[in-house]
């Protein structure tokens, strides 16, 4: 048993070395800092070993949650997979933030759409994150019922896409 809580003693200092290295100043652009810093919040989490590092995850949050606030709006993070993860991220941890800050990744017609310069698996991981932060709805916020029918049309078209792919594989192997 004791050296089970060594072990497990070692891997939360090894995490928390990973807490301080991101939120030292790096040079790497704003919305990849965030991306990273948000990442290994949302990992830590889904892991349920949050509990070792509440502090860390207060501080990166708080950050977050400040530059949230002040260049949101401005459009700043252009980036639907960081929009989504931070929206969802923030939200679950009861900052107050709202949904508007995905009205940039709406066309001229109000509908959910990708730039076509972005790649397949990027699409389906922003997707997804979207999905994610849509569930985090609250009475009225139109955009995230949006988002969420957008994500999910899109993840049942992949998810046929698939079908068919792994169909045509089957009969090619026989």
């Amino acid at each position: 048993a004791s050296s089970y809580c060594e072990r497990v003693q070692t891997l939360v200092k090894e995490v928390k070395d990973i807490f301080n290295t991101l939120m030292e100043n790096g040079e790497t652009t704003v919305s990849q800092k965030d991306l990273h810093r948000l990442w290994i919040v949302d990992i830590v989490e889904r892991f349920g070993i949050d509990r070792y590092f509440l502090e860390e995850i207060k501080t990166i949050l708080d950050d977050v949650y400040k530059y949230w606030n002040e260049k949101c709006s401005e459009n700043a993070t252009a980036d639907l997979n960081t929009t989504a993860l931070g929206f969802r991220i923030l939200r679950i941890n009861g900052y107050d933030v709202s949904p508007d800050v995905f009205q940039i990744f709406k066309d001229g017609k109000g509908q959910f759409s990708y730039p076509e310069s972005i790649e397949h698996e990027t699409q389906l991981r922003s997707t997804l994150n979207l999905y994610r932060a849509s569930e985090l709805s609250f009475r009225g916020e139109k955009i995230l019922k949006d988002a969420e029918m957008f994500a999910r049309q899109y993840l049942e078209q992949v998810h046929d896409e698939s079908q068919k792919l792994q169909q045509k594989s089957q009969i090619l192997h026989e």
